[in-house]
């Protein structure tokens, strides 16, 4: 879900009551700069090496030393969040609405210490907890490569979250073409993936993905709503907190699929986006093309 230019070094652990991951130890580490900085780790469930837990926080852009965040109070300024996800899937997040951050950052050396405990709640009021939490990160220059080194091309759209009034063009700054055998839903398939980000003055931190069975066809308008069996589509706004918006609306046309030893997929599409929370993302005008050279 993170670009692998924002990789990190260093630790980040908690225990949880996750019956299927009582101790978390964070293997996949990242520290993204920002309006508001990312703090994230993913770990896979032992003998599940596609099913992570993730644990971030989201901390706004200042040096700060032993800066204590309330995560009760509304103006604490941090956010936190605990959840699962999957290669093509993000579950909606356990926020926390009780506990504390200590957090020491330094933006000038790219580095974040600090220690937590924290109550989360998911939408439906599921509950997680976390304790004895620490972490000490360090961006990682030599894992600083642009995202889609292998892929080419662009996802383009137009972004309307109506909830927000926020509306902005969204310019793929990185893109990945893969396959991926053992789907459940899908089957054999093909994922686009693709980010958006850019950094201050006008930040952006947004992700386009689309998951497409090998049985569809070129010149066919596939709905979102009721070919989810062969291709389903999700936006994702990861500006402050963690929102996917899986699409349940509109259609995408496919000029170009992915063939053997030809791999590239082209197409338009339109979707609103929902979200757990009942808001919405209208995606617009969207063009699709990329290919792995």
């Amino acid at each position: 879900m993170f670009s692998s230019k924002f990789a990190a070094t260093g630790t980040l652990t908690a225990k949880t009551d996750d019956p299927e991951l009582p101790l978390f130890d964070g293997v996949r580490l990242f520290l993204i700069p920002g309006k508001h900085w990312i703090i994230t780790a993913e770990q896979a469930l032992p003998g599940f090496p596609n099913e992570f837990r993730n644990i971030s926080f989201y901390v706004p852009d200042e040096s700060v030393t032993d800066k204590t965040f309330d995560f009760s109070s509304s103006s604490s300024g941090a956010l936190g969040n605990w959840y699962k996800s999957t290669p093509s899937t993000v579950d909606a997040p356990y926020r926390a609405f009780e506990g504390q951050l200590t957090l020491t950052l330094d933006t000038e050396k790219e580095t974040a210490r600090g220690t937590f405990r924290f109550k989360g709640t998911s939408p439906n009021g599921k509950q997680i907890n976390l304790s004895e939490g620490e972490f000490n990160l360090k961006a990682d220059s030599k894992n600083m490569v642009a995202s889609g080194d292998v892929s080419e091309g662009a996802i383009n759209a137009n972004v309307l979250l109506p909830e927000t009034g926020e509306v902005f063009s969204y310019r793929s700054t990185g893109v990945n073409l893969t396959t991926q055998e053992n789907d459940p839903n899908l089957g054999p398939k093909s994922v686009a993936w693709s980010e958006y980000w850019s950094g201050r003055p006008d930040h952006h931190n947004q992700r386009l993905l689309f998951h497409v069975s090998e049985k569809v066809k070129t010149n066919t308008a596939y709905d979102f709503a009721t070919d989810k069996n062969l291709v389903t589509g999700m936006f994702m706004n990861l500006k402050f907190g963690i929102q996917p918006y899986p699409a349940t609306a509109g259609s995408i046309t496919f000029r170009t699929l992915p063939t053997p030893g030809t791999e590239k997929i082209e197409a338009t599409f339109h979707f609103r986006g929902t979200a757990s929370d009942g808001s919405t993302a209208e995606i617009t005008a969207g063009d699709m093309s990329i290919e792995n050279p």
